[in-house]
């Protein structure tokens, strides 16, 4: 509670009974004035934080969009990059496995032209064994 003095003319034409209650009057308008005032400040200050917050929040998501730009980019490049090395492994591999295949299929033609051979070989004997035997009977021989 503050201290209120009245002047010496105020006081001596006021009773005891009503310069306090002209000093309590002065003390609740203070009092209400320095609680008016508390709350205007205050409301300053809440418009000053929030105006400056404001300001922090574009400046963190401008922050952070470019972050994410970066990162894309990066992600983006490392994709790339994977593609690349996938692509060449996978051209690796497909050259492998046509050599191979080229590789088995001589091998397959190698042993078929070896069996039709031998195929040959019987089906002559056989048939030169019939033409001894028809003329065996024709008693050419």
């Amino acid at each position: 509670m503050q201290i209120v003095v009245l002047p010496e003319v105020i006081e001596q034409k006021l009773k005891a009974n009503e310069r306090r209650e002209v000093i309590d009057f002065i003390n609740h308008l203070v009092a209400d004035t320095s609680d008016g005032l508390k709350k205007d400040i205050i409301e300053i200050l809440e418009e000053k934080f929030e105006k400056k917050l404001s300001v922090e929040l574009v400046n963190l998501k401008l922050e952070l969009m470019g972050k994410n730009s970066d990162l894309a980019e990066q992600l983006n490049e490392r994709i790339t990059k994977l593609d690349v090395q996938l692509s060449e492994k996978i051209t690796i591999g497909c050259e492998k496995l046509r050599a191979e295949l080229v590789e088995k299929i001589a091998d397959s033609k190698v042993d078929m032209i070896k069996w039709m051979f031998i195929f040959w070989i019987g089906n002559v004997i056989a048939i030169i064994g019939g033409l001894f035997g028809i003329l065996k009977m024709a008693n050419v021989f």
